[in-house]
């Protein structure tokens, strides 16, 4: 898989939350289960940087989350229930959300830095 940028990250879990949202529409079957499978990678990527990011220190709650929610398998547990294009774009709409916050927390790990431009007062 090749590295993928942090805004088509953001454009990606951007998109998938709008799916169903105010009337929108649906997407099929096949690209619903390939953003689970896209968002489920990214975050495994975003997992790994976060955990590196927090090396010293309390690590953030979201990685718990992460452990807890990435990898699973998408058929469902008990064979009777039906795998439905809802079912998979709530799965894809959890996982949007839980590499967001993966972002946020690896951006929260990096130092902030002071761009701006001193402005200087005139006569001073």
């Amino acid at each position: 898989m090749t590295d993928i940028g942090h805004a088509d990250e953001a454009a990606l879990a951007i998109e998938v939350l709008e799916w169903g949202a105010s009337g929108s529409a649906w997407p099929k079957m096949c690209e619903a289960r390939a953003a689970v499978d896209k968002l489920n990678s990214l975050g495994e990527q975003l997992r790994t940087d976060v955990r590196a990011a927090f090396t010293s220190g309390r690590q953030p709650p979201v990685l718990g989350e992460a452990d807890r929610r990435l990898g699973l398998p998408l058929e469902p547990l008990l064979p009777m229930l039906p795998r439905t294009v809802a079912s998979v774009v709530h799965r894809a709409q959890n996982l949007a959300r839980l590499v967001q916050g993966l972002q946020r927390a690896l951006d929260a790990s990096s130092p902030v830095q002071n761009t701006a431009i001193p402005r200087h007062r005139k006569g001073l």
